[in-house]
């Protein structure tokens, strides 16, 4: 997974964030993607059943 840039947009204005939540973003977005993968897999498995 590529590192990601977070940015604030305040009053037309555009800031980087800083370093610190940027780690906690990406560690954020790997457990969302992990855990949202294994919900779609049991989705399918259970849709594969139901269907034959």
């Amino acid at each position: 997974m590529s590192d990601i840039k977070l940015f604030q947009i305040n009053n037309n204005k555009v800031t980087e964030l800083a370093g610190k939540s940027v780690t906690i973003e990406k560690t954020l977005q790997i457990l969302f993607v992990n855990l949202l993968s294994k919900e779609i897999n049991v989705i399918d498995n259970l849709v594969k059943k139901v269907m034959g």
